[in-house]
């Protein structure tokens, strides 16, 4: 995977995920951060690799899929400042999608390993980082339950499978 030049402490605080953290906080983890560029097509992650970086993605779109060929599902499309690989950075699973760039796109890409040996030593950046990256998580599970409640009001056959789907999901996840 490509990776471009670190990152100046300055440049990652115009960054939503870094912004919060103090000027010197952003210092001690510019080392762990470097820019990656990708043409039209080239993939940030693959569907099924062991890998635990973290990307923000910063200028262009991606599209995020599962499966290959004619079994090849587009998930989203996303826009800069979304936060990729979080879930294999916090996890340590294999990636669960596929996400390429649409056209030409930046990245910022965070060293996983680095960060997670940072964060098991109590480093005080890296857990700064940590509170962010949950914070973004945590948004997008909000979304995620306001739109599967708008969804599920029982007006059709539809709704009544949704309103399942609901069940099921909020009986395995804790608020």
């Amino acid at each position: 995977m490509p990776t471009g030049k670190t990152l100046s402490a300055e440049g990652l605080g115009e960054l939503t995920l870094f912004a919060a953290l103090t000027d010197a906080h952003r210092r001690e983890l510019a080392d762990l951060c470097s820019a990656m560029p990708l043409g039209e097509g080239e993939p940030v992650v693959r569907e099924g690799e062991a890998s635990r970086d973290l990307f923000l993605l910063t200028e262009g779109s991606v599209r995020v899929s599962t499966g290959s060929g004619a079994q090849a599902q587009e998930l989203a499309v996303i826009q800069p400042e979304a936060v990729i690989g979080e879930l294999s950075l916090i996890l340590g699973e294999p990636r669960s999608a596929t996400v390429s760039a649409i056209g030409p796109a930046s990245l910022v890409r965070v060293d996983g390993e680095g960060l997670r040996a940072r964060q098991a030593a109590g480093d005080p950046a890296a857990l700064q980082l940590a509170w962010q990256i949950l914070a973004k998580l945590a948004a997008r599970q909000a979304a995620m339950n306001r739109e599967l409640l708008s969804l599920s009001q029982p007006t059709t056959t539809a709704g009544d499978e949704v309103s399942r789907l609901r069940d099921k999901l909020f009986a395995e996840w804790s608020f």
